[in-house]
């Protein structure tokens, strides 16, 4: 597996590589996708190993979502995972987004935090929900289910 640590915009590192599947056969779309995080690494190497993973690809899925934080703008939103798992009910579809739990939850504003930083936060934050709520939407039209993974599901 090719990694290497890369900084973006001279501020956030970013784990970032490309992913090197054992089992290519349960990869739909691009042979050696490109994760932008160790959360993402982490997962595709659990869709690649776990026998209850039918198949899987990444960022092949494309979301149409209104932005309310840009005056309602049309966006279109790449969806992280798109996974289909062996149940006792049959074949079952996910999608995924991988967030960091910080960008997941609503944003607190505390005296220590400078007023800029708390609004960038919470620009994001809704720009998650509106993304997700679109997701969510989608996933439900097509019979599938949402969800979003942070460390808490994949430490």
């Amino acid at each position: 597996m090719n990694h290497k640590n890369l900084t973006k915009s001279g501020k956030y590192n970013s784990y970032q590589g490309t992913f090197k599947p054992i089992h290519p056969e349960k990869l739909k779309g691009d042979s050696d996708p490109k994760f932008k995080s160790r959360l993402e690494q982490k997962l595709m190497y659990l869709c690649d190993k776990s026998p209850h993973v039918i198949s899987w690809s990444y960022e092949r899925i494309i979301i149409p979502y209104k932005d309310k934080t840009r005056n309602n703008s049309k966006h279109n939103y790449y969806m992280d995972f798109k996974i289909t798992m062996k149940t006792a009910k049959g074949p079952k579809t996910f999608l995924v987004e991988v967030k960091s739990k910080k960008e997941a939850e609503k944003p607190v504003n505390s005296k220590r935090k400078k007023p800029e930083n708390y609004k960038k936060e919470l620009e994001t934050y809704v720009r998650n929900q509106c993304k997700w709520e679109a997701a969510s939407l989608s996933a439900k039209k097509r019979g599938w289910e949402f969800k979003i993974f942070t460390e808490d599901q994949l430490g």
